[in-house]
């Protein structure tokens, strides 16, 4: 379906991980059947040459990861929720739009009240919002597949926190492209 879309250069495939009461909602993908799709997509990408025409994420920064160059899209990256600032249309400003606004709400550009956004910021990364996401991050650097995933997705990291194997099987969906990947394509460990 893609390939027949004219004019696409990029695509973004988002696993859907929606989380109520510390589970996936029945609507929801689990994180191997992402990883699953993701790795399925990838054969089809690579085997039908798709990749010369569409950039496709997660695939490019799996890609550019393993290939030693830096990724430009948070997932694969060291580049996470604190680099960027979502602007939402009534002004307020959260770190990721993938974290509720409600909960990382960094101010509103319309009610400053003579503050500089760069102050709000750094009042937030002093918050005890920001040290759960430090947190997750810290926890992940003690993996041996963090230098492949980087922590993978902060939010969903956030959203499983209170699961044990929703944080489980996340992890797991890692080492299990990782696996694929460097068993199936030249690659050196």
């Amino acid at each position: 379906m893609i390939a027949s879309i004219p004019n696409v250069a990029f695509v973004k495939i988002n696993a859907l991980f929606n989380v109520e009461k510390n589970s996936l909602t029945p609507d929801s993908i689990t994180p191997i059947e992402y990883a699953q799709f993701v790795i399925d997509f990838s054969k089809y990408y690579i085997e039908s040459g798709l990749y010369k025409k569409i950039a496709v994420e997660p695939i490019l920064s799996i890609l550019q990861n393993v290939n030693g160059r830096k990724s430009r899209y948070c997932n694969y990256s060291e580049r996470k929720c604190f680099n960027y600032l979502s602007v939402y249309p009534d002004g307020s400003m959260g770190p990721c739009d993938c974290l509720s606004i409600s909960e990382f709400h960094i101010g509103n550009l319309n009610y400053l009240n003579g503050i500089s956004i760069e102050d709000k910021i750094v009042e937030f990364l002093g918050s005890d919002k920001s040290e759960v996401l430090k947190d997750i991050m810290e926890k992940c650097e003690a993996c041996d597949i963090y230098e492949f995933c980087k922590c993978g997705c902060i939010s969903q990291r956030y959203y499983f926190r209170e699961n044990e194997e929703l944080e489980k099987q996340f992890c797991e969906s890692k080492t299990y492209v990782k696996k694929y990947i460097f068993d199936n394509y030249k690659v050196s460990k």
